[in-house]
């Protein structure tokens, strides 16, 4: 993380964030400090929150804060008062398992209001859309991501959109956000048929293999039946990025 204008738990403005958007409440932000939290980020040109820090993103569901603590930088989700959700542990369950997969970032620890996993820095892949067609590397990368969440039988149903949901770490991609996720297999139709809306040459092959791609997921999604998809779209992308 190259910049963060630290923050101690018990500054005011952590508590602004961590009671998003009706503060204050009941939360107590030194349970973060006990779970290795040991100050917030104010990033600049992040997300404002009304009187608190700048953060990574907020959503439907949470808000995003950047922190530092005992294993390094990490994002800490912490549940949003207005939220429909009324607990983070199952999206926190679903994505350590993804991350025993090697499809998502650690998670480090979680409550019912707040989980600090793992901060993947690099591009997302929405970061990569090109007129001309998607780098093949990180395409390629996208779908062992994608596949290694079906080999875990998790579902990630916002990975048709995948834009903001991927991000590209040196040589590999990880998939974030399992917020909505469940339990099942059928992630790489998911992401290629979203891929393929901004690259024609991916539009192109979807018709090639419709058919492989429904015998992949009635099957129980396997290994073989991947990697020869995983073969025709390579060789589909030829050797552009």
């Amino acid at each position: 993380m190259k910049h963060c204008n630290p923050l101690p738990p018990g500054d005011p403005r952590v508590g602004e964030a961590i009671c998003y958007p009706r503060p204050p409440c009941g939360r107590d932000p030194w349970q973060l400090s006990s779970a290795g939290v040991e100050a917030f980020c104010d990033l600049p040109g992040g997300t404002a929150i009304p009187g608190g820090p700048r953060v990574i993103g907020k959503g439907h569901a949470g808000v995003v804060l950047a922190a530092l603590t005992i294993w390094g930088p990490a994002a800490v989700k912490v549940l949003r008062l207005d939220s429909k959700r009324e607990s983070l542990e199952w999206e926190a369950r679903l994505q350590s398992e993804a991350s025993r997969a090697g499809a998502a970032p650690r998670v480090y620890a979680w409550s019912d209001w707040f989980m600090v996993s793992e901060l993947v820095e690099g591009p997302r892949l929405g970061d990569l859309r090109d007129p001309r067609g998607l780098p093949s590397g990180p395409v390629v990368e996208s779908l062992k991501a994608a596949r290694a969440l079906d080999a875990a039988g998790i579902l990630h149903h916002e990975i048709h959109r995948p834009w903001e949901n991927v991000i590209l770490t040196g040589s590999a991609a990880v998939i974030v956000d399992y917020e909505s996720a469940g339990r099942g297999c059928g992630n790489v139709a998911k992401i290629l048929s979203g891929l393929a809306a901004a690259d024609p040459r991916l539009a192109a092959l979807i018709p090639r293999v419709r058919g492989l791609l429904r015998s992949y997921k009635r099957s129980g999604c396997p290994r073989s039946l991947y990697e020869e998809l995983e073969s025709i779209v390579a060789g589909a992308l030829g050797k552009k990025g």
